[in-house]
């Protein structure tokens, strides 16, 4: 009997363990199928942003294909060779965007001779950056005494074996850069100066039968004889009305009865602003 009671309490108790493994077992299980669910849930967030990721992927690469393009478009254009109007351009803004006048003379003609022409005038001046507008700029070639010259808005420029330079006292004919000055010339009245600048024929609001007049240099009238050789040769250059820039000497004749200053041009060194 006691037997017996002994093997009863051990199937209660073997009973009651299993009961309790099995309602852990299906706590378990659950736990397991929410986390299974939890995770599916992320698994399908996860896929619709790796959808959104690849959307933005594939436009990513279409810009940078779009960009590529361009820039191969770019460099092909600055790979393109430039024309002689770009080459004369670009030196023109260079020379006038330098930071210094000294920087200047890495685009001049004759740079050694050019500079103590250049110190002389600074000394006094104040040199200052120029800005220069490239739109709408008209240039003209012409036959020089040994090169080919381009006028650039009034800016001489010499075409060499190493590239294009400046004339610059061609160029700066406001600066004196362009030879005597008029207290140099009247104070030597018996000698010949040349100079060189724009000189406009004057003869539709001049008559006289003696003298063509021209107006020049110094904000001054220039004389010269009509019929001479000269006067016949300016005449072919400057058409009634008009300008041209040229090289020319120049004598103080005194004063006239008026008192004012007379000078004579008594011989053209070059029929051109520039004397390459």
């Amino acid at each position: 009997m006691k037997k017996t009671i002994i093997v009863l309490s051990m199937l209660m108790v073997i009973v009651s363990v299993s009961a309790q493994s099995k309602k852990e077992m299906l706590q378990t299980i659950t736990e397991q199928s929410q986390t299974i669910g939890e995770l599916k849930g992320k698994i399908s967030a996860t896929e619709q942003q790796l959808q959104e990721a690849k959307g933005t992927i594939a436009k990513l690469q279409e810009e940078i294909a779009s960009l590529k393009r361009e820039l191969e478009s770019a460099q092909a254009q600055n790979n393109k060779p430039m024309t002689y109007r770009d080459s004369l351009l670009d030196l023109r803004s260079k020379f006038y965007t330098c930071e210094t006048w000294q920087d200047q003379l890495q685009y001049v003609m004759e740079p050694e001779r050019v500079k103590p022409l250049m110190e002389k005038y600074y000394k006094n001046n104040p040199y200052s950056i120029t800005l220069v507008d490239n739109e709408d700029v008209d240039i003209t070639k012409h036959q020089g005494k040994s090169h080919v010259l381009y006028e650039v808005d009034r800016n001489w420029i010499v075409k060499t074996d190493n590239g294009y330079k400046i004339d610059l006292e061609a160029t700066r004919v406001w600066n004196r850069f362009h030879g005597a000055t008029k207290e140099e010339v009247k104070n030597n009245r018996n000698k010949e100066f040349e100079v060189r600048h724009y000189l406009i024929d004057c003869q539709d609001n001049y008559e006289n039968n003696y003298w063509l007049q021209y107006f020049g240099p110094w904000d001054e009238y220039f004389y010269i004889k009509k019929n001479s050789p000269i006067a016949r040769k300016l005449q072919s250059l400057i058409p009634k009305g008009e300008q041209r820039g040229i090289i020319f000497k120049v004598k103080y004749g005194g004063k006239d009865d008026y008192g004012k200053d007379v000078f004579y041009i008594t011989e053209i060194v070059c029929d051109k602003m520039s004397k390459y």
